[in-house]
């Protein structure tokens, strides 16, 4: 199905950030204070952050419990694990709110986060799914414009926001929601999501 982004669902990201620093989307996404407050209504209960990097949201808003997950060891996060096995970790249904913001392709990897990337989208998708309540929403930043609805059953889109990041010639990054409507035990589409896709 296509894909239309209205006018009102385009944020351009530009001006300065609270502490002076000039608004960009960097490194650590939900550093951007435009960015994050577009995340943290959505952010209720139990959230998994799969990527959580170095900005912690629990920081920013009271009221819910975050489990921080991160690859690279050396980052201040509950489990280093990869994403795509998260499944293997917690149990079905077990967080209302799943977060992710992976390195968007290896290149962004390799320059910002010393190489280290989830095998692939699909997988963490594919591994996501289970751990979300009913009722419960998959928050997803990236590239591209597919997302958990378009790939498994049972999934709604809600919210697609396109961050202009100020410059021309730099990507758009897109902020998907998606709400999890009914209990489903169909798997994804045999293709559940490209390989390339960055961490907050």
């Amino acid at each position: 199905m296509p894909v239309k982004i209205e006018d009102d669902e385009i944020e351009c990201i530009g001006g300065k950030e609270p502490d002076g620093k000039p608004a960009a989307i960097g490194r650590w996404t939900f550093q951007t204070k435009k960015v994050r407050d577009e995340l943290l209504p959505y952010l209720e209960g139990n959230v998994l952050n799969a990527f959580a990097g170095e900005t912690k949201l629990s920081e920013y808003k009271r009221g819910f419990v975050e489990v921080r997950n991160d690859l690279n060891p050396e980052r201040d996060a509950d489990y280093h694990v990869d994403a795509a096995e998260l499944d293997t970790i917690f149990e079905p249904g077990e967080f209302d709110t799943v977060v992710l913001d992976p390195p968007f392709d290896q290149t962004q990897s390799d320059e910002h986060y010393d190489g280290l990337h989830a095998r692939d989208m699909g997988a963490v998708r594919k591994a996501a799914v289970p751990l979300v309540k009913q009722g419960g929403t998959i928050v997803e930043f990236g590239w591209s414009l597919w997302d958990t609805s378009d790939y498994f059953d049972g999934w709604e889109r809600e919210e697609k926001l396109l961050f202009r990041r100020g410059i021309p010639d730099r990507q758009p990054v897109l902020m998907t929601v998606c709400r999890q409507t009914q209990t489903t035990l169909s798997g994804p589409a045999p293709d559940s999501g490209d390989s390339s896709e960055r961490q907050s």
